[in-house]
């Protein structure tokens, strides 16, 4: 999703990181037409996440934002996606998940989910080769404004699929698998590949 101008790098980083990142696509999707104020640099170290802009995956592809810290890196595509009068019966605001298919009100989609799994799979491939260790990067994808609805049963897929609301409690929910040194090293080498959006 090409939606910026290249340009410096900038992390938000520290304690408020990804409330910020949150609030933005909270914006996003309550005004996707209007442009939120940019991320405000946070000069704090502290053991917590750093959000980035967009990651320039490869020529006319990036990763919309890449998440490091404590709890792993998490590659993020966001996709906004209008409603409209569902048929009767279905609910407008709520979109059914297998781990495979998102089953909208009026039709299904595979292509949110893949391409998510792609960027994942594809920043793994470049950490992997730049820090010459094996690099696990979690696929992520967020619905603004929409409800989930989990399979049933209940699965675990490879790709988790989310509104914005429920964003930074997953991410602050996972368990530690980075270390402080681990995190610089990472975002260092995201660093050289990154650019600043405001979206």
């Amino acid at each position: 999703m090409n939606n910026g101008i290249p340009g410096p790098v900038s992390w938000t980083s520290g304690g408020l990181a990804l409330e910020e990142f949150a609030s933005c696509l909270i914006e996003k999707a309550v005004r996707p037409r209007h442009r939120p104020h940019e991320y405000r640099q946070i000069r704090r170290r502290a053991y917590d996440s750093r959000v980035s802009g967009a990651f320039l995956a490869g020529e006319n592809w990036n990763i919309d934002h890449v998440v490091v810290g404590p709890g792993g890196i998490f590659a993020i595509e966001t996709k906004t996606k209008s409603k409209r009068k569902a048929p009767p019966g279905v609910k407008e605001h709520e979109v059914g998940y297998d781990g495979v298919i998102l089953e909208f009100p009026w039709g299904q989609n595979r292509d949110f989910v893949e391409q998510a799994r792609r960027n994942a799979k594809g920043l793994s491939g470049f950490l992997g080769k730049a820090t010459g260790n094996k690099v696990w990067v979690n696929p992520v994808l967020v619905l603004p404004g929409w409800y989930v609805a989990p399979a049933s049963p209940p699965q675990t897929p490879e790709v988790r699929a989310m509104p914005e609301t429920a964003l930074v409690k997953y991410l602050r929910g996972q368990p530690p698998s980075l270390s402080d040194q681990q995190i610089e090293q990472i975002a260092f080498q995201i660093d050289q590949k990154c650019r600043d959006v405001s979206f």
